[in-house]
């Protein structure tokens, strides 16, 4: 072994070139608007990662990151590096979403291009990204293709030069691109020559070949790799790119974690091309591979595979979802590994299930690392000395045997059977094994969740032998799977040997008490996780980590253990545990969040070097020491105490954690003064919540100023502040003490008593980015300054605010959320009102607000709810008002860069809306609104018709134009208003009948078009309908029909006497005179014609005289016989 490590290490000396170039790409797009944290990704399971979107400024051609999304940019890298120091990440730029004209102008020169080019190095390299990639979504003709190629070979010669100059690895440069090798719609090819020699690879978008915004009338495979006949292919667009002369080793294979949805016209008639007609779900059809999987499991729909095509869909009732899952994932890792291409990349990474598709990805066994791809022209002597090294200090058997024993006690899922097959690299089972780079012996072992068969639950106990061989293990994850405990001497004391072992979690299993008695040899551990399982009581412990003696109250033999943290959440606590773990003296985190017991009567032990104590949501008897106690804890960083029952007042004690950097004292009944006096020594304070308290006022001492800079304040008070003691009601205002908090983004002081304005201090805060000021009884105007740049979201309800609305808000670009209702502001709505284009929530109700409804509010393309009730609007409703329907927007109201760095000790308040809905007011939280769309313009004075376009707001949830003015028919296009829940219309002058069709409105819960002119008969009662009662309808005189009573009047059966009666009618004397001129012709015709022949003239004669004679003969005859018969 010596003599091959000397060898080798005389191999690792000698001098070999290394290619620069990308071995493997397993990249992942992750964007602000998924809603998915940073922190939440895998990087594991990635080499790159992408960061989207960066915008080129329209008149600079500058790369800029909107103050939005600088936050959570900046910090990316640092981030995702966490999990995996390796990976690597790139600032892309631009988007679907961009205005391709503004590439293209900026490419038209070389000014602009250089100002571009600068300017995206400056920024990738002022926050740590690895590379740069261009989402220019199309370049199309011939000049715009030239001019894209000029940009790339100036871009690739100043990373060059950049890294040349500062002696730094130089930018990686990536460009996502069409799936084929020229633009669709005029063959003009892209410039393949400067792509090969610019940009380190391209990322091929090799899917939405189908969807319902462009192939509404059938459905189709979204990502086909195969389609025979068709152009829309992934195969097709590779070979379209290898074929124009690009190097298979430049491009990387898109994969979408995201399906489209269509309707299909026959339920029946569920396959691929089937007849549809339109989107299958809400908005645009789209829908992330998280919530298929979900739809699945909610609609028991059926899935299948189409190996042709290579795609997935499934189907449920009349709704079609075509998508990729993991069989299709597989086989594209497959082909791109036989085409020899660089790798994949995926669209977006916070669409994936539980990293499942992230998963097969990874786990293929496509681009195996090895010491060949790493080394070129070596002699065959190195190389044998090289893969010898490999072999010896590579994974060891014995750990691939442990790994395969241990798969049947874990949920065997699909991608675990075609990971940890028996040919494949354990190493590369990931996100459940880690292995060390150098010696590739497992370090980590994640089987959370994966218990066999989940739908029973059964318990089940553990055999710890199975892990002895992972000696290099560091984290052992067992949580989540129902463990009853270990077998018999098979406890976690077989693992004494695992000195590298670090980190254990056995959370939310059903481990008792008796399982820490075997954790006591495991001498390396730093970090236990026991939340959720049966610990209860008085936790006795044996051997050397927490030993009691019978009567539970002496501690003995804690020199072995050095465990810095503890997690004991949802256990039962009493006094012996507390002082038990107080002995625990190297901790440096504790939690014991939902824990119910008994404090010692002491306190809390005294931790002198705990920083992060977390207590929130606790049941303890003898709750108030904590406060009292909590004083001794000096080496105290985090504090969080959310919930757990705490009065009285802050202690002075407080005052002495220098080191505190974050307070969470949420939904407590404290006496917090509104000074935050007791705080004031806290240089390191970043964080507060003290929210959810009793908030009173006091003499401001205005020689003392706070020593800290806050980030982060919720000094809220009690959602009913209507029962605070009157000793605490609030005399004053916003303490000008807050004003030397220049770094604060989120403030929160709602639900108080205060008076005065709103200072002036508050409109220089440039990184404010949330504010909450509603119901705390402000009064005067919005200062003149008041536009912080960064703010986003703003609550100004509830208060006697007052005065126009022109001079606020102009410079807010960012704002996402404005309610400033039930106030007295007065004017109208400004004509910058467009300016705020990512605003989604416009709540101005019940204020005294009047005029028109300026054109620019229907520019606001991500507006979703609009609420303009209680207030003098008048005129026509504009009908262009549109409100969308985005569920993912960009700037939610909840992704304030404050809170998402925040410790885990804060948590911020939902904030909420108030909207009236189904014939009620609500105060909607955040979270809920972000699935709202509707407009409220009840209690005004509009007048007209009701536009129908606003009948084509499919997505739309709430309609409320009641107590208006407003005239004409109830459109019959609201019976395409599919997701509305409520809609009134009462209170207008509205007449004719109401449209049949709404019965078809099935989502209606709410419905009123009572006080109108309306007529004729009330919809069937069918539906939705058969549940709206009189009231819905009522003071409408001349509609009838059920829920009414008024009945409408039957209409009278067919009077056949009179019809038959009318039907003989003649007009007598229109028949005599045809009759008279009908016999007068008839006669002279005959006459003329004896006349004329007199052939005919005889013959008629002779046969009148012959009848004559017969007539007489007869008459006489008879005659003559009757009277003879009556004789006799």
């Amino acid at each position: 072994m010596a003599i091959l490590k000397t060898l080798f290490l005389l191999f690792l000396l000698s001098p070999f070139h290394v290619s620069t170039a990308q071995t493997v790409v397993k990249g992942g797009y992750w964007f602000p608007g998924s809603g998915f944290p940073v922190s939440g990704i895998n990087s594991a399971l990635f080499t790159h990662l992408y960061c989207a979107f960066a915008d080129l400024d329209p008149q600079t051609y500058q790369v800029t990151i909107s103050s939005a999304n600088k936050p959570q940019f900046s910090t990316f890298t640092q981030t995702v590096q966490r999990k995996n120091p390796s990976v690597k990440t790139l600032l892309s730029i631009g988007g679907g979403g961009a205005n391709v004209n503004t590439f293209a102008s900026m490419a038209s020169q070389s000014s602009s291009r250089k100002s571009f080019i600068d300017s995206s190095i400056k920024l990738a390299r002022s926050n740590n990204f690895h590379g740069l990639d261009l989402d220019w979504e199309y370049p199309s003709d011939s000049t715009q293709m030239t001019n894209f190629g000029s940009l790339l070979t100036e871009w690739k010669a100043a990373v060059a030069a950049e890294a040349k100059a500062l002696g730094r690895q130089p930018l990686l440069l990536s460009a996502a691109v069409l799936y084929l090798s020229y633009y669709y719609s005029t063959s003009v090819p892209y410039p393949i020559q400067a792509i090969s020699t610019s940009l380190d690879w391209i990322n091929v978008m090799t899917y939405d070949f189908y969807g319902p915004g462009w192939s509404a009338s059938t459905t189709g495979p979204p990502a086909a790799l195969y389609n025979p006949g068709k152009r829309e292919s992934g195969d097709n667009g590779i070979n379209s790119w290898t074929q124009a002369g690009l190097s298979p080793k430049k491009i990387a294979l898109g994969f979408p974690f995201y399906g489209w949805s269509w309707r299909l016209t026959n339920a029946n008639n569920h396959g691929l091309f089937a007849p549809a007609n339109g989107a299958g779900l809400a908005g645009d059809g789209s829908i992330g591979y998280n919530g298929i999987k979900q739809y699945i499991a909610q609609n028991s729909a059926t899935k299948e595979f189409n190996a042709t095509v290579v795609t997935d869909y499934c189907y449920s009732g009349t709704t079609w979802i075509g998508y990729d899952d993991t069989q299709s994932i597989s086989t594209k890792v497959s082909y791109a590994k036989r085409k020899g291409l660089l790798g994949y990349f995926a669209w977006h990474v916070g669409a994936d299930e539980n990293w499942a598709l992230s998963t097969t990805g990874f786990c293929e066994r496509a681009w195996r690392r090895g010491v060949m791809g790493m080394i070129h022209h070596l002699r065959l002597w190195y190389l044998m000395v090289a893969l010898v090294v490999v072999v010896v200090e590579g994974c060891l058997e014995e750990e691939r045997i442990a790994l395969l024993q241990l798969k049947p006690f874990f949920f065997p899922s699909i991608e675990i059977e075609k990971a940890w097959g028996k040919d494949s690299n354990w190493c590369d089972w990931t996100p459940f094994v880690e292995c060390n780079s150098t010696t590739e012996r497992v370090t980590h072992l994640d089987l959370t969740n994966y218990r066999f068969d989940p739908s029973s639950r059964r318990s089940w106990y553990l055999n710890c032998s199975l892990f002895i061989p992972f000696q290099e293990i560091k984290s052992l994850n067992l949580a989540y799977n129902n463990i009853l405990g270990c077998l018999e001497n098979e406890g976690f004391e077989r693992l004494s040997n695992l000195g590298n072992l670090e980190v254990l979690d056995l959370s939310f299993n059903s481990f008792g008490n008796s399982i820490l008695a075997s954790l006591a040899s495991l001498s390396s551990l730093k970090s236990l996780y026991l939340s959720y399982n049966k610990l209860e009581g008085s936790i006795n412990i044996g051997g050397e980590f927490l030993c009691f003696y019978n009567n539970g109250t002496a501690l003995q033999n804690l020199t072995t253990i050095t465990l810095e943290e503890l997690d004991m959440e949802g256990s039962f606590l009493n006094e012996e545990t507390f002082r038990a773990i107080g002995a625990l003296t190297s901790l440096k985190r504790l939690l014991l969040r939902m824990v119910d017991g008994t404090l010692p009567t002491t306190g809390l032990p005294a931790f002198e070097n705990l920083e992060v104590l977390d207590l929130s949501y606790s049941a303890l008897n003898n709750s108030f020491l904590i406060l009292k106690t909590i004083g001794n804890m000096s080496s105290l960083k985090e504090l969080s105490l959310a919930s757990c029952g705490l009065t009285g007042t802050i202690p002075s004690t407080f005052g002495g954690l220098a080191n505190l950097r974050s307070i969470g004292l949420s939904n407590n009944n404290l006496q917090i003064p509104i000074s935050l006096r007791p705080f004031f020594n806290l240089t390191k304070l970043k964080f507060l919540d003290v929210g959810d308290n009793e908030i009173y006022g006091g003499t401001e001492d205005h020689n003392l100023t706070p020593k800290f800079n806050l980030e982060y304040l919720d000094l809220s008070g009690h959602a009913s502040n209507e029962t605070f003691i009157p000793n605490f009601l609030i005399i004053g205002g916003i303490p000008d003490s807050l004003s030397n908090c220049s770094s604060l983004t989120q403030l929160d002081v709602s639900n108080n008593r205060l008076s005065g304005k709103i200072p002036e201090w508050m409109g220089n805060m440039d990184n404010l980015e949330f504010l909450s000021l509603s119901k705390i009884e402000l009064t005067g105007t919005l200062p003149t300054n008041f536009n912080p740049p960064s703010l986003q979201n703003v609550y100004l309800s509830k208060n006697n605010l007052q005065g126009s609305l022109e001079k606020a808000f102009p410079n807010c670009p960012a704002l996402v959320t404005l309610d400033l209702s039930h106030n007295n502001f007065s004017g109208g709505i400004p004509d910058w009102i467009d300016l705020l284009s990512g605003l989604s929530f416009l709540v101005l109700s019940y204020n005294k607000l009047g005029g028109g409804i300026p054109v620019q509010l229907c520019k606001l393309e991500q507006l979703s709810i609009l609420d303009l009730s209680g207030n003098s609007f008048s005129g026509p409703i504009l009908p262009c008002l549109r409100p969308s329907s985005n569920w993912y927007r960009i700037n939610n109201q909840n992704s304030n860069s404050s809170v998402a760095l925040a410790p885990t000790s804060i948590v911020p308040k939902e904030q909420s809306i108030e909207v009236t809905a189904k014939n009620a007011s609500y105060a909607y939280p955040s979270s809920i609104l972000d699935y709202m769309s509707g407009i409220d313009l009840s209690c005004n004075n509009f007048t007209g018709e009701i536009p129908h376009e606003l009948g084509l707001l499919s997505n739309i949830k709430l309609l409320n134009l009641s107590h208006n003015g407003l005239t004409g028919e109830i459109p019959p296009t609201f019976s395409k208003l599919r997701e509305i829940e409520t809609l009134d219309l009462s209170f207008n002058n509205l007449n004719g009948t109401i449209p049949p069709q709404l019965i078809g409105l099935y989502s209606l819960s709410a419905f009123s078009v009572a006080h109108n002119n309306l007529s004729g008969k009330t919809p069937q009662r069918v539906g939705q309908f058969g549940t709206f009662e009189e009231g819905s309808y009522r003071d409408n005189p001349f509609l009838c029909g059920l829920p009414l009573p008024k009945s409408c009047s039957p209409t009278p059966p067919p009077n056949a006497t009179k019809d038959e009666g009318e039907d003989g009618l003649i007009d007598k004397g229109a028949f005599y005179v045809t009759f008279g001129v009908s016999y007068v012709v008839a006669l002279s015709a005959t006459g003329a014609v004896l006349y004329i022949n007199p052939r005919w003239r005889r013959a008629v004669f002779y046969f009148v005289e012959y009848r004559i004679t017969n007539w007489y003969y007869f008459v006489i005859d008879n005659g003559l016989s009757f009277s003879k018969l009556r004789r006799s």
